[in-house]
């Protein structure tokens, strides 16, 4: 199937060097370079009206700021149902807060028989 812009020349079946008309191409198998036109169906129509429910909603999730790591954290764990998920991430926060405490002035504090 040959693809062609509509701007050039082809040979039509008499052996002319004529452009092909649409109609013309599509009888021979060939499909313009912007692909089959087509006529907008009735819910592509109503779809793309400014008012429909669908676009409101897209502008509304849009507009919405993206949820936190902390609010994802938490979402998962009660969505997921992953409670047993709980005592590592709090382990681990802990773990960090003392690794971060130990470069600070507290440093000495937190292990002071070492």
């Amino acid at each position: 199937m040959a693809v062609t812009d509509g701007t050039e020349r082809n040979a039509s079946p008499q052996g002319g060097s004529e452009p092909l008309r649409a109609a013309e191409r599509a009888a021979f198998g060939e499909v313009s370079a912007a692909g089959p036109a087509r006529e907008p169906t009735a819910p592509d129509a109503t779809r793309a009206a400014a008012g429909s429910p669908d676009r409101a909603m897209f502008v509304q999730h849009a507009d919405e700021q993206p949820p936190t790591l902390i609010a994802e954290l938490c979402d998962f764990i009660r969505h997921e149902k992953k409670w047993w998920l709980t005592p590592i991430i709090i382990i681990l926060l802990l773990a960090a807060l003392f690794v971060f405490l130990q470069s600070t002035a507290l440093g000495p504090f937190l292990y002071p028989g070492l």
